[in-house]
């Protein structure tokens, strides 16, 4: 499931780049200090229904530049559950410019974070089962596939975290 969830996003990428001729926009952001994306790369990612967000390589701390707003739904922000009440969780405002850090919490397992960090800093895609936290402090397990998006020269530009809602304890699927 996470591997198709990947594979629609970087469909959606690769269309875009080959319509537009242009890669994700490497302008920055002044007032947020953080990349923009283009509007048309903004609204083909905003079609994709699947849980995500896109981070930035090469800024201090790997923050969130892209959130879909199935992530959002994810992480609280319209979250029903059980008893079919909605949660606040976070805006996208929260979000873009932070680290996927801010998801962790007590019961994250700090093996499979180092896992995950290992793979980054060796450009490499992994998906892990991970415990997170929403805003209202309730749990989520998640599979967590964490994959480069590479420029035309190879070039780690972004990097995709897609999340998928799953029941399996932390554990660690390299590959």
């Amino acid at each position: 499931m996470a591997l198709s969830t990947a594979n629609n996003i970087f469909s959606t990428l690769n269309r875009y780049s080959k319509l537009t001729g242009l890669v994700v926009c490497e302008r920055r952001c002044d007032s947020v200090g953080i990349p923009a994306l283009s509007s048309s790369l903004n609204l083909s990612l905003g079609r994709i229904k699947q849980s995500f967000v896109l981070t930035d390589r090469h800024l201090p701390d790997m923050p969130i530049v892209y959130a879909s707003d199935a992530f959002l739904s994810l992480t609280g922000k319209d979250f029903c559950c059980s008893n079919h009440l909605t949660y606040p969780g976070y805006s996208r405002e929260e979000i873009l410019g932070c680290n996927c850090r801010f998801l962790n919490g007590p019961g994250t397992s700090a093996e499979v974070l180092e896992e995950i960090n290992q793979h980054i800093c060796r450009e490499e895609a992994c998906t892990v089962h991970l415990l997170n936290y929403r805003k209202d402090g309730s749990t989520f397990r998640d599979l967590l596939h964490v994959s480069p998006i590479r420029n035309s020269s190879g070039k780690v530009l972004r990097f995709m975290c897609g999340f998928t809602l799953t029941r399996a304890r932390s554990m660690i699927l390299v590959g």
